[in-house]
This record gives C-alpha cells, structure tokens and sequence, in this order.
C-alpha cells in the first residue's frame, strides 16, 4: 500500500511537473509573438481608447436618466447593460477586424520583401495570435470598467441604496476611472499624471454640463 502511494505521489509530481514545462514553454512563445507584433503597445492602445469611450456612453446614460427625472433603477439598470453589451461586442469584432486587416497588409509587405509566401510561417501565426488578444483586450478592459459604473444600480434592491446615492455613486465611479485612465496614459508618456488624469475629468464634467443645459431637472 505504501509502494503504491509513493508510485501515485510519483505520478502526480511528473504531471505537475510536465504541466509547469508545458505552461512555461506556451509562455514563452506567446512572449516571443508579442514582441515580434507589438502586442502590448497595441492592446494598451485600444483597451485604454475604448474604455473612455464606454465610460462616457454610461456616463451619457446614467446622468441623462436623472436629469429626465428617472427615479426607478431598472431602465438605468437596462439601458446600461445594453450599453456594455453593445460596447463590449463592438470592441471585439471591429478591433479583431481591423487588426486582421492591417496584419494581413504587414504580412503582404514582408512577402514581397522575401519574395516568398508567408501564410503558414510563424510571422503569420504571431500575427493572428496577436488579434484575437488585442480585441479580448479592447473589449474585456472597457467592459469591466463600464460595468462598475453601473453596478449601484443592481444594488438598489438588494442593499437598500438610495436612487439618488446610486446615481451619486455611479458618477463617482465613472471619473474615478477617466482620471485612473488618464493617470495611465500620463504614467506612459513620461510624466503629467494629474494633468492628463484632469483632462479625462474634464470631458465627463462638459458631457454632464451639456446635459444638464439641454435637459429639464426634476
């Protein structure tokens, strides 16, 4: 009995192990794609565009709902996930879209350089690899950010939250992420933190005040 524990410890170390080298070497090549294709300049790009895109829909959503004097969650609640859904599958196919387009033009280039086809090279596999995650993460990023946005709106209910604390929070929710936002892309081009995070701010802030001049408070 003790022989055949030690043999199934034995087992499960080899798998564990084999498993670990498989990880790692899927890592690794995953590594090599993106710096071969720029993968991590490009999603930042499009993760970072598109969740101050979707966080200003929301922000179109929620402040509009209470300057119309909405004062029941659930069309907030609706049209917000209706929002997300759309901004989410937007995102997914038409970044994935036109980074197929614009990798198939590289690839095209480089085949005219070598004068050869490069369709099943490893160049090309990089290249469709980087796609499909660019457009997970120009679609993922924007959906976790636009979805905290709304979510004082499903805890109304089960948490007994204000409508109107709710909508406070919503907002507060939102320029906290366009100035995180901003923050980063500040922290990326060398320095100017707080003005970039500001800048973010400041668009929210004019999207609110055009509202509020175009719409009849409750």
């Amino acid at each position: 009995m003790a022989e055949e524990a030690r043999s199934l410890r034995e087992r499960i170390s080899e798998s564990l192990e084999d498993l670990r080298e498989t990880i790692e070497d899927a890592w690794d090549v995953f590594r090599s794609y993106a710096e071969m294709t720029r993968l991590g300049e490009v999603a930042r790009r499009f993760a970072v565009t598109n969740s101050f895109d979707g966080l200003l829909t929301i922000l179109g959503v929620v402040a509009g709902s209470y300057v119309y004097g909405v004062r029941d969650p659930r069309p907030v609640l609706s049209a917000g996930i209706g929002a997300i859904v759309g901004i989410t599958l937007s995102a997914a196919v038409g970044t994935y879209i036109t980074e197929m387009a614009e990798r198939a033009q590289e690839i095209r280039e480089m085949e005219a350089a070598v004068l050869t086809s490069l369709e099943e090279s490893v160049v090309a596999k990089a290249h469709k690899v980087s796609a499909l995650v660019i457009s997970l993460a120009s679609s993922l990023v924007p959906a976790g950010f636009t979805s905290l946005a709304i979510l004082p709106f499903a805890l109304i209910e089960r948490m007994g939250v204000d409508i109107s604390r709710a909508f406070a929070l919503s907002i507060g929710t939102i320029m906290s992420s366009l100035f995180l936002l901003g923050a980063y892309l500040g922290h990326i081009s060398g320095g100017k933190k707080l003005f970039y995070g500001l800048v973010e701010v400041a668009v929210g802030v004019a999207i609110v005040v055009i509202l509020l001049s175009l719409g009849v408070t409750p």
